[in-house]
């Protein structure tokens, strides 16, 4: 029975909002080159690989070296080329690691398995090397295999856009770029007094940071907390130094802002302390940009794992400091 219709005076229902368009995978035979190239590259591996097993000399080794550098300086200049790409289009996309080096939801299964069989040869020719030629040098040409999936993933791979604002109208600038805000928190064993003594005493975090080497106390207030302070870090693969303003105008909180740093243009956050039966709550949040812009995916891994080490470190630091 069909239901009655609304009175003059009922609100007509809304009607359901229609479902989101499957996305389309590219046609099987976009990016043919790449899994063309892939195979002449694989089949010059075995090659080689064979001839330097079965006639063993310097000839053959030297094919072998020439094949295997080859690949594996080829593969770095396809995984890069790759990340590149995958970078320009991470302003507007969700550009996942799957989706980029396993085709996972990006790609046509037929593309996926040839490219993931092909590189699966070569780790098991590699593999195979080892045991059979010497020296292995074919243990360098899988890297022709990753490096040549990404290129595919990031040409033809499919991805969802990011946000809105994608659809609207044209992309953002990277000096119009919003950052990224990162929230974690976690429970502390410890008073919020313990936890807000450990995170003023700056002259200590070397001692339960690891990845700081060096804090200088700039300048402090009234109170001898300090306002301005320099941090030198040992992470991201060199030494960093950055200068943080503290503000302490909400008494639940400890909060930061960038006011020079070598490699970013904003490191702002906050801890926000709240007592609770088993100690203390501690809400991290974190907004970064990079000086040079990094993928979405690769920006975002990063924050989540600095904000968990700086969590378990506090947390680790405050209980043993706990009456």
């Amino acid at each position: 029975m069909a239901p009655d219709p609304p009175g003059p005076d009922e609100p007509t229902p809304a009607a359901d909002p229609p479902a989101p368009a499957p996305r389309a995978l590219a046609d099987p035979g976009a990016g043919a080159w790449v899994v063309t190239l892939d195979a002449v590259g694989t089949g010059a591996l075995v090659l080689a690989t064979l001839a330097a097993a079965v006639a063993e000399g310097r000839a053959t080794d030297l094919v072998n070296l020439a094949v295997s550098a080859l690949l594996f300086l080829g593969g770095c200049v396809a995984f890069g080329y790759g990340f590149v790409v995958a970078a320009g289009r991470s302003r507007t996309e969700v550009v996942d690691l799957a989706g980029l080096f396993y085709l996972t939801g990006s790609g046509p299964t037929e593309v996926r398995r040839r490219l993931l069989g092909l590189w699966f040869a070569q780790i098991g020719v590699a593999a195979a090397s080892v045991a059979v030629v010497h020296p292995p040098f074919g243990v360098m040409a899988p890297v022709w295999g990753i490096g040549l999936i990404s290129v595919w993933g990031a040409r033809h791979g499919v991805s969802r856009l990011a946000s809105p604002l994608a659809r609207a109208g044209p992309v953002l600038r990277h000096d119009e770029a919003m950052p990224d805000r990162v929230t974690e928190h976690t429970t502390i064993a410890a008073d919020p007094d313990v936890v807000r003594g450990v995170l003023l005493d700056f002259p200590t975090y070397p001692e339960w940071a690891k990845d700081l080497k060096a804090i200088e106390v700039l300048e402090t207030d009234d109170q001898g907390r300090g306002l301005s302070v320099r941090f030198r870090a040992g992470g991201m693969g060199r030494s960093v130094q950055y200068t943080l303003g503290y503000d302490y105008s909400d008494p639940n909180r400890v909060a930061w802002r960038l006011t020079s740093g070598d490699i970013m243009r904003k490191l702002d956050g906050h801890y926000e302390l709240t007592p609770a039966e088993d100690g203390t709550d501690v809400g991290y949040e974190l907004e970064v940009e990079l000086v040079v812009p990094l993928p979405t995916f690769v920006k975002q891994r990063t924050q989540g794992r600095i904000m968990h080490t700086a969590l378990d470190e506090l947390k680790a630091r405050a209980e043993a400091l706990a009456p």
